[in-house]
């Protein structure tokens, strides 16, 4: 459905204090521009995909959407949305265009929020030399520009935001709330619990990427390694190949081999499972729980 009335094109800028500028547009690409975002939001609800609570654990497919309930955009994007003539217009030049990471329309009476991200693909520059078609001819392009995306990166509904990839929605938003990594401190914790076994605690947090901390954290939160024995953990690692070993009070040695230290942590994620049909193994890195 098409807006009664052009909504504005925003762009949000890396500038905790002031994150919002307003990009000015000639009336008939303001229609053009609207339509675009109006199309690619028909697009990312297109089929009626299922809407599914964020969780970590998840990879959604295509008849799947993520939301956050509850979600409210930082107060400076309704400002800029419920009174854009008072906002300060984006300085149009090339550093200020790298600096966007996302450009937006929206309006404050529906509670709604269609959002792109951006970056420095989408910049038309002029340091080098770029030519633009002008009916039959090529021209230099003579200020900068950008290009639009494809398709929305996110969408706010009501109290709602939606999209298909957490990390590509974050680069608009600080979601880091509903996405938890273990800390230093953390890994630390998990390092000393009565399960497990560590003995170099430096080279574990060296070893500690981004996917290390998100399992850790995850294993912390299931409560796993207290309701599960060393036993029971052992079978289940032996019925999946996975080595493993323990020491001489059953607890979990942590290896310092990075590789085999991810399959420890996908067993303790309960990241592998049987297929009741046929009997295969596999391994997922999507769990969404039935009961």
């Amino acid at each position: 459905m098409t807006p009664q009335r052009p909504w504005n094109l925003f762009a949000l800028v890396d500038d905790p204090d002031d994150p919002v500028r307003r990009l000015p547009l000639a009336q008939p690409l303001q229609v053009s521009v609207n339509k675009i975002f109006q199309d690619q939001f028909s697009s990312l609800f297109a089929g009626g995909p299922e809407e599914v609570p964020f969780d970590v654990r998840l990879n959604p497919d295509e008849s799947e959407i993520f939301f956050i309930s509850g979600f409210d955009p930082p107060p400076k994007v309704w400002e800029a949305i419920r009174n854009p003539a008072v906002l300060e217009r984006i300085d149009v030049n090339e550093d200020s265009l790298e600096k966007t990471k996302g450009l937006f329309v929206g309006d404050y009476a529906s509670r709604r929020i269609f959002l792109q991200v951006f970056d420095k693909r989408r910049l038309l520059s002029t340091r080098g030399l770029t030519i633009l078609l002008s009916g039959d001819t090529f021209k230099r392009l003579e200020d900068p520009g950008l290009t639009l995306d494809t398709q929305l990166a996110a969408a706010f509904v009501s109290d709602r935001l939606y999209f298909r990839s957490y990390y590509v929605a974050r680069r608009l938003f600080d979601l880091s709330v509903y996405f938890h990594e273990a800390t230093d401190a953390e890994l630390s914790s998990f390092a000393q619990h009565k399960a497990i076994a560590v003995s170099d605690v430096t080279q574990f947090q060296s070893n500690a990427d981004s996917w290390v901390r998100k399992k850790v954290a995850l294993i912390m939160q299931s409560g796993i390694l207290d309701s599960q024995s060393s036993a029971k953990i052992a079978q289940v690692a032996q019925s999946y190949g996975i080595p493993i070993s323990f020491n001489d009070k059953g607890k979990v040695l942590i290896p310092g081999n990075k590789r085999e230290l991810k399959q420890v942590l996908r067993l303790l994620e309960e990241n592998f499972f049987t297929s009741e049909l046929t009997g295969s193994q596999y391994v997922s890195n999507s769990k969404r729980r039935l009961t």
